[in-house]
């Protein structure tokens, strides 16, 4: 269901935050693969690299849908240049709108204009003003005064429109007053909650966020106020369920933004938050792919070690080793005949589970069209049955046991 956001039309209602799900092509890929809506990039900002920092931590909460995330800014925040060059490549390779983040460590509008510039030049209709960092100012005096002053030099600078993402640090009335004030129709709603983080947990104070279902009810006042002072508003932050989305919804959210569900279950439970169309081409792609780094199920790509897949990405099959294993003709006719036993006991199991005969496969409808006759499936899918029997038979002898007939 197509809706529009700011005046562009958008795929669905669903979109991904801008977190380490959009920090690479690889990971934005799945992002529209798994049927997002549209896409705010990982932040950018113009500023050197320095080397120093740390990197990511991971540390999931016992008890509760919810994680501790720890990283310095250099790790966190992407370069002008590599921002750039990721929302170029993301617009050719997508079809789902690109939404560019930026952000600065102060109020001073000679910070923000060159960076939202850029990114206007580049194309973008819409951009993300990340105020994560202006959190630690935001009780200073004048502070809402400097805010505004910066707010409306960038809506005079820039023909492209510009929504702020606020810090929970910032009062929801009075900010929300402000960017209406500001001439401000657009507003990202909610950061992440920065916390002092347990000493056993290994984090860093100052630089730890936790992301999770706590965020929920501060989501859901901001937004209240954005509504009340005529704001549309991307919400997301804590959204664990169907009914979360639905509840933001009704409540006059726009869109709905999310990531910690999907960073925490991986790239297919975005399906377990609303019925929308994913291409079934890229099914396999959005299992395999580690929603955090460049990792994938089998070992492949660059695992950062963060703690975040909790060993499932970093996963690598080691069968036992049988090619030197030979098996008697009488054990390998056995093989043929486990084979179709094999897909006779796949197939009760579908059907169990309320799965039927269909021409291509439909994980959504429960259809496939291997639930039928032995006899009747591809080679492809007879080898795959084949390979089980033999490898089984051949374990087994390995082991050292031995398969009489009587």
């Amino acid at each position: 269901m197509s809706v529009k956001f700011a005046g562009i039309e958008l795929k669905n209602q669903i979109v991904a935050a801008s977190s380490p799900l959009t920090e690479s092509l690889d990971r934005i890929r799945c992002c529209g693969l798994a049927g997002f809506g549209a896409v705010i990039l990982k932040s950018a900002a113009d500023y050197v690299r320095t080397g120093r920092g740390h990197g990511r931590k991971v540390v999931f909460c016992e008890g509760e849908d919810g994680f501790y995330a720890d990283s310095s800014f250099e790790r966190e925040i992407l370069t002008l240049s590599e921002g750039l060059q990721l929302y170029r490549e993301a617009c050719r390779q997508e079809d789902i709108l690109i939404i560019p983040s930026v952000g600065a460590n102060s109020l001073d509008a000679e910070e923000w204009l060159p960076i939202c510039r850029a990114f206007e030049e580049a194309g973008a209709p819409l951009l993300q003003l990340d105020f994560f960092y202006l959190g630690q100012i935001a009780q200073e005096d004048g502070f809402y005064g400097k805010l505004g002053g910066l707010l409306r030099t960038l809506k005079g600078e820039l023909s492209c429109l510009v929504m702020p993402k606020l810090n929970p640090g910032f009062a929801p009335g009075k900010i929300c007053a402000l960017l209406k004030e500001c001439g401000i129709r657009q507003v990202s709603l909610l950061d992440s909650m920065r916390e002092t983080p347990v000493p056993s947990q290994g984090l860093q104070e100052g630089t730890t966020s936790y992301f999770g279902r706590r965020q929920f009810p501060e989501t859901l006042r901001y937004l209240r106020e954005a509504k009340r002072y005529g704001l549309e508003a991307c919400a997301g932050g804590g959204v664990a369920s169907r009914e979360d989305v639905r509840q933001l919804l009704e409540e006059g959210a726009g869109v709905v933004q999310v990531a910690s569900y999907v960073l925490s279950k991986g790239f297919a439970s975005l399906g377990d938050l609303l019925d929308i169309e994913k291409e079934s081409s890229g099914c396999a792609e959005i299992f395999r792919q580690s929603p955090w780094c460049g990792r994938k199920i089998g070992g492949e790509g660059g695992c950062e070690a963060c703690g975040a897949c909790r060993g499932l990405y970093c996963y690598v099959p080691a069968p036992v080793d049988t090619s030197h294993v030979e098996l008697s003709e009488e054990i390998l006719e056995l093989s043929g005949l486990l084979a179709k036993n094999v897909h006779e006991v796949w197939a009760a199991g579908r059907i169990r589970e309320g799965w039927a005969y269909g021409p291509v496969r439909d994980d959504r409808k429960k259809e496939t069209p291997c639930l039928a006759p032995y006899e009747l499936l591809s080679e492809a899918e007879k080898q795959y049955d084949r390979n089980t029997a033999l490898e089984t038979l051949k374990l087994i002898q390995k082991l050292g046991y031995r398969i009489e007939k009587e």
